[in-house]
């Protein structure tokens, strides 16, 4: 089955990570709030302030086949995705290692709504909780 929104895609990445299998299979609680659960992607919980939580992401080719009907926001739903979960779990930092665009100078198009991503899910009144010390 197709997923019919984020959430239930979320849950899809989730179930099959903790299975390690390609059949989606919600769990009880997943089931209930339609939310995956750290167990579910074995994030450990028990973190103390000192510890820097980074989500990566590569290669997101955003703007990949973006004058297509179909499969036109593709790379802009799975960025988004990786952008909800580094939010849901509390990451300091996304670090965004190779392809971001596709294309080597992207589309106004692109860079407005990647621009609109990250600002939406990045800015904040969180503070920047960690230095860099050379």
């Amino acid at each position: 089955p197709i997923p019919s929104s984020i959430d239930d895609r979320l849950i899809n990445i989730s179930t099959m990570a903790e299975n390690g299998t390609t059949s989606p299979q919600q769990t009880e609680e997943e089931q209930h709030n339609g939310t995956p659960t750290a167990q579910t992607l074995n994030v450990p919980q028990d973190v103390d302030e000192e510890t820097l939580r980074i989500m990566v992401s590569t290669d997101n080719h955003l703007g990949y086949a973006e004058r297509d009907p179909i499969r036109g926001n593709d790379s802009f739903a799975a960025f988004e995705e990786v952008l909800i979960l580094s939010k849901h779990y509390n990451c300091d930092m996304v670090l965004l290692a190779g392809d971001l665009f596709h294309e080597n100078k992207p589309t106004r198009r692109t860079l407005h709504k990647t621009m609109g991503l990250l600002r939406h899910y990045s800015m904040g009144p969180n503070p920047v909780s960690f230095q860099i010390v050379s």
